[in-house]
This record gives C-alpha cells, structure tokens and sequence, in this order.
C-alpha cells in the first residue's frame, strides 16, 4: 500500500505487507496513521478470524476461524467428545492461516466454561496491541501459556502438546486462545474442543486445587399433574460455579412428556442455570383435566440437590420426597392395610437400553410371603403406578420389588384417611 505525499512533493513512506513503516522517520502523526491502518487490517481479518483447531476435535461443528466472544467463539456445537487420559500429555494441533505476532494459551475447565480464566490484559497503544500477559508459571486452570510464541509466518500447523491433569471427568472443555500483537480489538480468538478424561490409576492423583467433577444425574420417580394435581420441582446449585441443568419428562410410555409449567408453557424438556448459591423452582400447572403422570429426569454437569413437592389442590394436602441420585434392582416398601389405610406404589425404569419385568412379593411382619402379585413389565423409560392389594389378614408388611434386567426407582405415598405422606424406597 503506497500513501503519500507528506511535507515534500514525491516524498512518500510505504507499509508493507507485516505493517512496518518505511522511508519517514516514525513521528507521531505516521505513528497514528500506522495504527489506523493496522485498525482496519484487523477489523477486516476479524471477519474470517485467524485460526482452526485441528486436534483435539472441535467443540464446534462450523466455526469461523475463533471469531466470537469467549470463552469458545462462535459456531455451531458438534458435540464431538474426545477421550483422552489423565496425567498424560495430549497432541494439540493448530492451523494460522491469517498471520500476525502473537502466542497461545491453553487452559481446561473440569465441570463448566465459566471455570475458563478471561482473556489476559493487553498493553495497547491507541488501541493497537502491542503485549499481552503471560502466566510464569501457569496456575489451575491454564495448562500452558506462551505457547507457540512467533513474530514471522509459521511454516505449517502449530504443534505441540499438553500433559492434562490426572483427573476423571465426563466432559471438561480446553480452551485455546491465540493472543494477536499488531492489531486492533478484539485482540483474541477462541477455541475450544469437549474432552473425557479417565484418570490413570498408576499415576500420583491431580493437584487438589484443581476443581472435582461432580456431576449430577437425578431423578423424580414419579410427577402427577392435572386432574387436581401438581409436582413441583426445586433446585439447588452446591456447586462453586454457575450449574446448567436439564429436566425431561417421560411419560408411563416411556416417550417425553409434554408438562405445561407455570410462566414457560408447554415443554418436554425444561433447561437453565442456577447462579452459585442460586436456586430454581419449576412448576407443573396442573392443567390435563383428567390429569397425566410419569417422571422427570435431571442431568447437569455441576453438583445439584432438589427435592419434588407433589401437591393435591383440593385439600391443600402436599407431600415431598428427595430427588434420586441411583436406582437399584430391589426396593423394600413398608405398609400399613386396614380402614383409610392404602399404599400407593410408584416404579420407573430408568434405562434407555434394557426393558425388565419387576416381581412383586408381599411379607407380612415375620417376614412369611403372604401374596405375590402379577409382575409389572417395563419397557425402557417406563413407569408404572398402582395401588397395592394386601390380604385382609395382613395389618402391617413389606413390599419386596425386583428389577430383572434394568436399574429402577420406587416411591411410596402412603394415604390415610384422605391425606398422604410420600415414602422414599429403601433399595439395595
């Protein structure tokens, strides 16, 4: 690019190619009309951004070049999980295809992308970059920083490699960043790509200051709604940063269940996030007239607790039960038979792979088998509720539930006399 003139006729000064000045001394006024060039040069890069990431996989299935806002850029999610080992190094490999000084930083988030460090500071000069802080040494979450550090065009792909920390996690997120001198905000761009990582066993565990993974499958083993009915579901985030969570409802069939929930219409998936220390509260509105039935299902990959609240709107009457962390294949149900006296049962089978056949059998006090009533058939996701029938004989007992081939969840709702009380399965 030629400019000019500037003070004597036929004088002129050039920027190349890597926009260096040449022919005039670098007063201020070249000095700003170099970074107004560099401005527009890096407005027009940002178009297209400035790096792919080959290796590991993408988190993102379409991406452009790591423009977009941290901590991954934009695209669309390919939900490409790549399994990796903890405590050994893993090949990264990076494509520059729009050059400009600079480095890298790496860093990876165990349980959510909030736990992804910000940008580092930048020292800039009329907004054009110039440095950027580097991590020596690099503290938890970065695993390397001023990687692949270069003033010159690299002669291929950028590669190197990173020892991960020897932890387990379903799906953590590496981050890597390219830091760009020369050039106008933003001054990075993002990648990022989804990892599982299986700790070795033979290798000495992670720092502890980097966080656990704990994340969080549940469930509610049964929701009513309509016909009078409402369930009502509370969430707790226990973690240290920001949880997202799904809840899905399934219905007896096993297939999603459409919930109308109060102030967010008609869903059969329900998601969010709960701030740390935050909570939700998601409400079934009671609408089927005839009223529907089944069970939710809550996943998040940080640490949540809740509790469902299952209410009966003509008396007022409510009953709560703990949200499941596991099912099992045998549960104990305690009962109670006589006048007003009436034990309600609850069974879901929580696999989406394994249909099973739970047998029933019921004990009185002794422990003597007194009835075994016809088993219940559950195909995958499959719920099933019933009122138990006890011999006339028999005052006080167990219900004995056994799962053949599939992991399932029992509830109890005792009623007596027109009011209820929810009991939690004892399983094993």
């Amino acid at each position: 690019m030629v400019l000019g003139p500037r003070g004597n006729p036929g004088a002129f000064f050039i920027f190349a190619a890597n926009n260096s000045a040449f022919d005039l001394p670098y007063t201020d006024s070249v000095k700003h009309l170099r970074n107004t060039l560099i401005l527009m040069l890096g407005t027009v890069g940002t178009a297209g951004g400035h790096f792919s990431l080959l290796a590991p996989a993408s988190a993102l299935q379409t991406e452009n070049g790591g423009k977009g806002p941290a901590p991954c850029g934009d695209g669309v999610e390919s939900n490409i999980v790549t399994a990796v080992r903890g405590g050994h190094a893993m090949p990264i490999q990076l494509q520059e295809f729009v050059f400009h000084p600079g480095h890298y930083r790496i860093a990876l988030s165990v349980n959510s992308r909030a736990e992804l460090p910000p940008d580092p500071d930048v020292v800039d000069s009329d907004g054009v970059s110039i440095s950027a802080s580097i991590q020596k040494p690099v503290r938890i979450p970065v695993l390397a920083d001023g990687m692949f550090a270069h003033t010159s065009p690299p002669p291929g792909d950028w590669r190197g490699e990173v020892t991960l920390p020897n932890i387990n996690c379903d799906r953590c997120t590496i981050q890597i960043i390219e830091f760009m001198a020369e050039h106008g905000a933003p001054f990075f761009y993002h990648h990022c790509a989804d990892l599982k990582i299986q700790a070795d066993t033979s290798l000495p565990p992670a720092d502890a200051a980097w966080p656990a993974s704990h994340p969080t499958k549940a469930a509610v083993s049964h929701l009513a709604d309509g016909g009078g009915w409402q369930t009502l579901i509370a969430l707790v985030n226990l973690d240290s940063v920001p949880a997202d969570f799904a809840v899905k409802f399934w219905g007896e069939s096993g297939d999603p269940l459409l919930v109308g929930i109060t102030g967010n219409g008609n869903s059969a998936t329900f998601v969010g996030t709960l701030p740390v220390g935050g909570s939700k509260t998601i409400r079934s509105d009671g609408s089927p007239p005839r009223g529907t039935s089944g069970w939710a299902e809550i996943s998040s990959p940080q640490s949540i607790q809740g509790v469902a609240i299952f209410r009966f709107n003509p008396t007022g009457q409510e009953a709560s039960v703990p949200l499941a962390s596991s099912g099992g294949r045998r549960w104990l149900l305690p009962f109670e038979s006589g006048e007003g006296l009436a034990l309600g049962v609850a069974v879901t089978n929580l696999s989406a792979t394994d249909t099973t056949t739970v047998a029933l059998t019921i004990r009185d006090e002794s422990g003597t088998v007194v009835a075994t009533p016809a088993p219940v058939a559950l195909g995958l996701r499959q719920h099933a509720s019933f009122v138990l029938g006890v011999p006339q004989s028999v005052q006080r007992g167990v219900l004995e539930l056994i799962s053949a081939s599939a992991d399932i969840l029992v509830l109890g709702i005792r009623s007596s006399g027109g009011t209820f009380t929810s009991i939690v399965g004892m399983g094993n």
